[in-house]
């Protein structure tokens, strides 16, 4: 579908280069773009390749946000409610800059530890992000927010968002919430019946 779908787009490879670009352009920091490959004469632009510096990074922001869920209070020697402010300060420079990522996933969120009690933040996997030029509307932040919030626990993410939201000035509404609850449900109903789920299912012992 992708084929059909991606077939008047440029490749992943030159998406990715461009969405990198875009992101340290707006003074984001993300794995430094080294080049970009395409072969000739593949319209299903299904081969090229996309190669960006190694970021030494030690965690992911689904590491952190896991960590949090699991009852720990700090995390690499950052106490929870300051890493929560940490990440929104880094979220909130990115929407701010007009920049929709479209796949916030904690793995897509690599952590170094820096200098006194910082946390170093960098983005990877940046082929579908969309970029505008003035500051994201509130209901395309929720749209990206709710991928790196599935992962956390309600008290974490309650904190998370109070602390984003609250450096726009705002307060979660209740009625706000249900977008967060809406896509818990769809992750939790993808794996139940979704591609992962029909792949577990065939994958079992004897089958």
């Amino acid at each position: 579908h992708k084929r059909l779908l991606d077939r008047f787009k440029p490749s992943k490879a030159l998406r990715s280069w461009n969405g990198t670009c875009e992101l340290l352009r707006r003074g984001v920091s993300a794995a430094s773009p080294v080049a970009w490959f395409e072969r000739e004469s593949d319209p299903g632009l299904m081969q090229n390749y996309y190669l960006c510096e190694y970021v030494p990074a030690e965690f992911t922001a689904r590491d952190m946000v896991g960590a949090f869920a699991a009852g720990q209070t700090s995390f690499a020697g950052v106490p929870e409610d300051e890493a929560y402010r940490q990440l929104a300060a880094y979220l909130l420079r990115m929407h701010g800059g007009g920049i929709l990522f479209r796949d916030l996933s904690g793995g897509n969120i690599l952590i170094h530890p820096g200098a006194a009690g910082k946390l170093v933040f960098s983005l990877i996997d940046t082929g579908r992000i969309r970029v505008f030029q003035k500051p994201l509307p509130l209901g395309a932040r929720f749209a990206d927010l709710v991928r790196i919030c599935n992962k956390m626990h309600l008290a974490g993410r309650a904190k998370f968002l109070s602390i984003y939201l609250g450096a726009l000035k705002l307060k979660l509404q209740w009625w706000q919430q249900w977008r967060f609850v809406a896509y818990d449900f769809k992750v939790a109903a993808k794996r139940r019946v979704g591609r992962k789920a029909w792949k577990q299912l065939f994958s079992r012992p004897g089958r």
